[in-house]
């Protein structure tokens, strides 16, 4: 639904913010009735999992990119498009679009469309050709202003030209020929001869079309989608990405994984510096504050039983200097395949198991003790591998893999 009315005009503000709470609260409770208990920031699960999001597209950016893929159509004259087509004859009825005033009468769609119309420039450029398909005055293919607003002056009445020139009427044999100026004006333009004597000449290729291209790419590779990504809000993309996000993992357990990756779980530590728990101490071994690196590498408890589930499958060590991305990273430079897929899918289970006991704990709900707790971690992990068709091929080839799914007396 929301996909649909943005391609329809630009929702406002407050239905974005609507959209946002409603979008989050289901996000993180799985209704919309319920308030707060958002673990990240909206902003930041809208950014790609390349850069620590979930890839959700922001609605309020989609909404800008789909009405800007409109701009595209008309200014690239696409004669696929019937609203293109529609548009240029109809409501434009041939008159510049880049220059033309915002009529007060005008659809809000419209009145949005042109609204666009700088921001869009700013993502544009011209690959000049035979330059017969642009206008010479009234495109923005000269320093991304059109020649007859970016001289501020009326300037086809000082050349030998007319408002239906093209820029190949400027380019002769390949070269740059630029307008003259007209002998019967009786008081010659200084701006249109400081313009002449400062133009910086584009590079021509006289021998193919015309290109406009978006971010350097032209249609019809030009997309909503490649708009949005144009429009987005970017951060740098993270190391361990492709350490949580692999193939053939466990939607639940690498999306608990992410927030470990982000050290956005309500550890006590973390709680403690809102005031609202009285204790920091870790509930899984009572002996040291209970931190994200402390609960799922360096308490004993959770020591004992990464090292029991990992020692089948690799031989890597935890220092203690190291965080949990630091270990997703170790495992993810295996260079056997397919024991680096079974160590990743492990942690990402292990560390699903840790905090789920280390909850039990705190709300009183029994306590399993290091074996039985690798017992359950086991059997979530043999669940996945033995019906993949990837690890009975692997098998064949490494027998010695069967002992890493194997239950421990």
């Amino acid at each position: 639904m929301i996909s649909f009315w943005s391609r329809h005009f630009i929702l406002p503000l407050g239905v974005h913010r609507l959209l946002q709470s409603l979008l989050t609260r289901f996000l993180w409770k799985g209704d919309t009735s319920s308030i707060g208990g958002a673990k990240v920031a909206w902003k930041d699960v809208c950014l790609p999992i390349e850069e620590g999001g979930l890839g959700l597209p922001n609605p309020l950016d989609w909404n800008r990119a789909q009405i800007m893929y409109y701009v595209w159509l008309i200014i690239n004259k696409d004669e696929s498009s019937l609203w293109s087509r529609w548009v240029l004859s109809t409501v434009l009825k041939n008159k510049p679009f880049w220059i033309i005033t915002t009529p007060f009468d005008c659809s809000w769609i419209w009145r949005q469309i042109l609204a666009l119309r700088d921001e869009v420039l700013s993502h544009i450029s011209y690959d000049i050709g035979r330059g017969d398909s642009i206008s010479l005055w009234f495109d923005p293919w000269c320093h991304s202003s059109t020649l007859a607003t970016g001289l501020s002056d009326p300037i086809i009445g000082y050349s030998y030209s007319n408002p239906g020139a093209r820029v190949s009427d400027i380019i002769v044999e390949g070269s740059w020929c630029l307008p003259q100026p007209n002998p019967n004006q009786r008081r010659p333009s200084e701006r249109f001869e400081r313009w002449r004597q400062d133009f910086h000449y584009p590079s021509v290729n006289s021998g193919r079309n015309d290109k406009l291209l978006w971010e350097g790419r032209a249609c019809p590779l030009v997309n909503v989608r490649w708009i949005w990504d144009s429009i987005r809000r970017r951060t740098a993309v993270t190391p361990w990405w492709k350490a949580v996000w692999f193939k053939h993992g466990i939607p639940r357990f690498r999306t608990h994984s992410w927030l470990l990756c982000l050290g956005r779980l309500g550890t006590l530590d973390r709680l403690d510096n809102w005031n609202i728990t009285d204790t920091t101490l870790c509930y899984l071994c009572v002996g040291g504050v209970e931190s994200h690196n402390h609960l799922f590498l360096h308490c004993p408890y959770a020591s004992f039983t990464l090292g029991h589930l990992l020692h089948s499958i690799t031989t890597i060590t935890i220092p203690p200097s190291w965080a949990w991305t630091d270990l997703l990273l170790g495992l993810f430079a295996l260079e056997n395949p397919t024991r680096r897929l079974l160590a990743l899918l492990a942690v990402q289970i292990f560390a699903y198991h840790i905090w789920r006991e280390r909850n039990a704990r705190r709300h009183g709900k029994g306590v399993f003790g290091p074996r039985l707790l690798l017992h359950g971690i086991i059997t979530d992990l043999r669940a996945r591998v033995l019906t993949e068709p990837w690890f009975t091929t692997a098998m064949t080839y490494d027998p010695q893999l069967i002992s890493c799914i194997t239950y421990f007396e």
